[in-house]
């Protein structure tokens, strides 16, 4: 099996999944952030 590297894209962090790996994270570790695989929309418009 092949570990991927996981980034948030709220805050940036990067780290390394833990078991079990067959669910994503709940959360980023870092900004705790339970949208950390959805990109931040820009603000104004």
């Amino acid at each position: 099996m092949e570990l991927k590297e996981l980034k948030c894209l709220r805050c940036g962090h990067q780290w390394w999944p833990r078991p079990p790996l067959d669910k994503p994270p709940v959360r980023c570790p870092v900004c705790q952030s339970a949208a950390w695989q959805i990109p931040r929309k820009p603000k104004g418009g």
